[in-house]
């Protein structure tokens, strides 16, 4: 028997003066048995100078991209 899911995968970069500090994905499960809550949001530190220098720029990108992650989650499991 075929068992099927869908997942909805989410990239973002936070850039500073046009380079690469951090990128970020995620992934959003259908709202099926085998979603098994493993949705999930990442981030990963590309120039660790940049990122101590603007943290507060890199944060607020991780937290508008939390946003688009969470509003599709929203979509999902309604």
């Amino acid at each position: 028997m075929l068992e099927k899911s869908k997942a909805i995968s989410f990239s973002g970069r936070s850039m500073i003066d046009n380079k690469l500090v951090a990128t970020f994905s995620a992934n959003v499960y259908d709202t099926s048995e085998l979603r098994n809550d493993n949705d999930n949001i990442s981030m990963v530190v590309t120039d660790n100078t940049l990122y101590e220098a603007n943290k507060d720029a890199v944060r607020k990108d991780l937290q508008d991209f939390q946003s688009i992650v969470w509003a599709e989650q929203d979509k999902t499991t309604k």
